[in-house]
């Protein structure tokens, strides 16, 4: 499916809910970022969200201070 297609059925879908405001873009960053949140392999998610630099995954990795205390939690078993 191209981006315009999913465009198209996003706007469609939201319209049917009665909800507008939201981008499919919006959408694909809150997907990325619950990822990052839940412990998926960086590696893993730069490939499913289809970035080609491990860079811009890193965008995500960096903005939630979460996946740092969590990552310390475990390591250090609290």
């Amino acid at each position: 499916m191209d981006y315009d297609t999913a465009r198209y059925w996003w706007r469609r879908a939201l319209a049917l809910a009665g909800v507008e405001g939201y981008t499919i873009h919006q959408l694909r960053h809150t997907t990325v970022s619950r990822w990052v949140r839940e412990g998926v392999n960086l590696a893993a998610v730069r490939r499913l969200a289809g970035h080609r630099s491990m860079q811009t995954t890193m965008r995500y990795a960096e903005v939630h201070d979460e996946t740092v205390r969590r990552e310390m939690r475990r390591l250090w078993r609290f």
